[in-house]
């Protein structure tokens, strides 16, 4: 990641009515600026990690790799919000948080700034609020799991994690994070490219027909 030096967009974001929602006005420490380019690694999964992030602008996934070798996508992060927050806690381990977009991100020092939060009412009930809405998606997500078929849930995953309007994920990945067979998976993503939804560049995928995907996935979205 890059440190920024511009003032005028550090105000804005510092200023704006969202950061205020997790931050007093006279919480007393001041965070870095940041911008992370498209696909960079935020926090790497299992490192230590003394960051507390405020995501300004952009929108970032949180994958994991499980002890078998395979990987999921779990989670679509979208500004603004936190990332590394649970850490601050120390009940779980880190994830892994990448760039979908170029983004801008605010920086503390966890190690600095957890005792004052944790202590900090006004930061706890809008980190409760955060939470229950992540418990709430995860539940919507499991129902979709068994009540839509493959093409909906799909299209709304290709929608969530494209980079402007390119797919680049491997379909094993995919295939693993919908709990769907490779080979189930292949059969859904070929009848989209035949139906011209979908255009197939070697590994990449261009979304063509971004309103059908929208309609497919119409009932998905919260």
């Amino acid at each position: 990641m890059e440190k920024l030096n511009s003032q005028k967009l550090y105000e804005r974001y510092i200023t704006s009515k969202e950061y205020k929602e997790y931050f007093r006005e006279d919480f007393p420490y001041t965070p870095d600026f940041y911008s992370a380019d498209q696909g960079e690694e935020i926090i790497a999964q299992d490192e230590e990690n003394d960051s507390l992030y405020y995501l300004c602008s952009g929108r970032c996934k949180v994958s994991f790799l499980m002890p078998n070798g395979k990987s999921a996508i779990v989670n679509t992060l979208t500004a603004p919000c936190l990332i590394g927050e649970i850490e601050l806690f120390d009940l779980s381990r880190s994830l892994s948080v990448s760039a979908l977009e170029d983004c801008r991100l605010f920086r503390f020092r966890k190690s600095e700034v957890k005792e004052t939060l944790l202590k900090d009412p006004y930061f706890l009930r809008k980190l409760c609020a955060d939470l229950v809405k992540k418990e709430r998606d995860n539940i919507y997500k499991l129902t979709h799991t068994y009540t839509y078929p493959l093409k909906n849930r799909l299209a709304k995953f290709l929608l969530d994690y494209r980079e402007g309007d390119l797919f680049r994920i491997r379909k094993v990945t995919v295939s693993e994070s919908l709990g769907v067979s490779y080979r189930h998976l292949e059969t859904v993503m070929s009848s989209f490219v035949e139906e011209g939804i979908l255009e197939k560049k070697k590994t990449v995928y261009r979304l063509v027909d971004i309103k059908k995907l929208e309609e497919l996935s119409s009932e998905l979205v919260r």
